[in-house]
C-alpha cells in the first residue's frame, strides 16, 4: 500500500467492495482512473476484466450481474467515458439489475472551465433513476472512515434494498501515481481499522441502528412479560442509550 492520498482511498473503496462479497470489475483504463486501477492491482481473490471501450465493458458488467446476481463494477476515466455506459444501464436500471459504476473525476475547480474529459458527472444518470454517491476529494482534511461508512450505506441501499444500479463518483486532486505523500495519523488509523475488519465498515443491515446517533430516540410498545424487558434494557445498556426504567 503505497503512503498516497489517492491510492490509500482507492484501496479502501476496492477493499469494502470486495468484503461485501463483489468479486467482477471492468475496467476502462485511463489517467484520471489510475488511483483505482492499482487498487485493484493489490488484490488476488478478485476477477478483473480490462476493456476499452466503455460501452462494451458496461454489456459485460450487465450479463455478469444477470448470470451470477452479484452486482458487478464498472470503472472508468473522467468526461465522455462515463456517458458510454448509458445503453447498458438504462436496460439495468428496467429490469433491477445492481451494476455499480465508479468514476473518476476532475476536481471542482476544472469543472465548467473548457477542460479536456470534464463535464458535470455528478447525477449524470439522473434520467434513468440511477443516483449518484459523490465522494469527497481525497485529502489530508477529508475524514477516511466518515467516508467509507457513507459510502457503503449508499451502496446498501441502491443495490440491495432496491437492487437498481448506482454511481459513485471519486473527484481525484494532486498525484494520480504512487508518488509518496505524508499521510496524517488520522488516515493510518482509520485505514488500518477498516483493512483489519473481515466485514464492510457500518453496512446497513435489517434493523440497525446508525451508531453516530448522538440522541437516539427509542419508542417502546407495551411491555407484556419480564423477559422482554430484560432484553430491552440490556440493549439499551450495551448501546449506552439513556432511559428511563
Amino acid at each position: 500500500m503505497s503512503n498516497n492520498i489517492n491510492q490509500l482511498f482507492s484501496f479502501t473503496i476496492i477493499d469494502q467492495l470486495i468484503k461485501t462479497g463483489i468479486s467482477k470489475y471492468f475496467v476502462s483504463p485511463g489517467l484520471r482512473n489510475a488511483p483505482l486501477i492499482d487498487a485493484l492491482t493489490q488484490f488476488s481473490n478478485i476477477e478483473v476484466t480490462t476493456e476499452v471501450d466503455e460501452r462494451t465493458a458496461a454489456y459485460m458488467a450487465l450479463g455478469a450481474t444477470k448470470a451470477t446476481g452479484v452486482p458487478s463494477v464498472l470503472i472508468c476515466t473522467s468526461g465522455t467515458a462515463l456517458l458510454n455506459y448509458s445503453p447498458a444501464l438504462a436496460e439495468a436500471a428496467k429490469t433491477n439489475t445492481p451494476i455499480i459504476v465508479i468514476s473518476a473525476d476532475r476536481p471542482i475547480e476544472m469543472i465548467k472551465m473548457n477542460t479536456n474529459q470534464t463535464l458535470n458527472q455528478v447525477n449524470i444518470f439522473s434520467n434513468l433513476g440511477i443516483e449518484t454517491f459523490n465522494f469527497e476529494i481525497p485529502n489530508r482534511d477529508n475524514p477516511l472512515f466518515n467516508n467509507i461508512k457513507n459510502l457503503n450505506y449508499h451502496i446498501y441501499e441502491n443495490c440491495s434494498l432496491r437492487s437498481f444500479p448506482t454511481h459513485i463518483n471519486i473527484p481525484f486532486r494532486g498525484h494520480l501515481d504512487g508518488t509518496h505523500e505524508s499521510l496524517t495519523k488520522a488516515h493510518m488509523s482509520d485505514f488500518n481499522a477498516i483493512k483489519e475488519n473481515d466485514n464492510a465498515t457500518f453496512i446497513a443491515r435489517d434493523n440497525i441502528i446508525e451508531s453516530d446517533l448522538e440522541r437516539p430516540l427509542i419508542i417502546v410498545g407495551d411491555i407484556t412479560n419480564k423477559e422482554d424487558a430484560i432484553k430491552i434494557g440490556n440493549f439499551l445498556n450495551q448501546n449506552k442509550i439513556p432511559h428511563i426504567n
